[in-house]
């Protein structure tokens, strides 16, 4: 069983801005998250491992549940964010300014078409399951980012492409091949 974490809200959800692999801090809003969803994530039993995005907005939180929990901590680049290239740093609406056609090719098909510098969604997905095959067996804490969560709902149910609010917890069952969400911010 896995548990997938989003990390909580940073300045740049805030201001809707692609982050990808930017480490860029929590808002205020963010900070509270986090201590209510290292509360909830302390109260999780069975777990044997707790893994992280090296980035900081998850690594704060693998850390104190890890330590709290004394479980072992992997932290690994591999588990990062889609890399969104050139356009990280900027919205939506300045993306469409620059470069609209390339960006609904984009949005059309994530799986074939990379940012410009970035990613496709399916290079992501491969590099994300080709690290957590080995954990697959594991009840495992796994705190990400929106888009890998996505791409692993995908790749292993399925589900169209969809991301989770910040602080959202989704759990996997692999055993029963279902998967849900948990809602740990209200």
């Amino acid at each position: 069983m896995w548990y997938l974490v989003r990390h909580p809200q940073t300045i740049w959800n805030l201001q809707r801005r692609y982050q990808g692999w930017n480490d860029i801090e929590l808002s205020e809003k963010g900070l509270v998250q986090k201590e209510k969803m290292i509360d909830y994530l302390r109260g999780l039993e069975n777990l044997a491992v707790v893994i992280s995005s090296d980035l900081q907005r998850c690594r704060m939180i693998a850390e104190e549940v890890a330590q709290g929990k004394k479980l072992k901590l992997v932290v690994s680049k591999q588990i990062r964010e889609l890399n969104f290239g050139s356009w990280e740093g900027l919205t939506f609406d300045e993306i469409k300014a620059c470069d609209e056609e390339y960006q609904k090719l984009w949005l059309e098909d994530p799986y074939q078409y990379a940012p410009p510098h970035g990613e496709t969604l399916l290079e992501c997905m491969n590099r994300v399951t080709g690290f957590l095959q080995p954990y697959q067996q594991d009840n495992a804490l796994i705190v990400t980012h929106g888009g890998v969560i996505g791409a692993l709902l995908y790749y292993y149910f399925h589900q169209a492409f969809y991301i989770p609010d910040v602080g959202t917890c989704v759990k996997i069952d692999f055993h029963n091949k279902l998967w849900s969400e948990l809602c740990i911010l209200t």
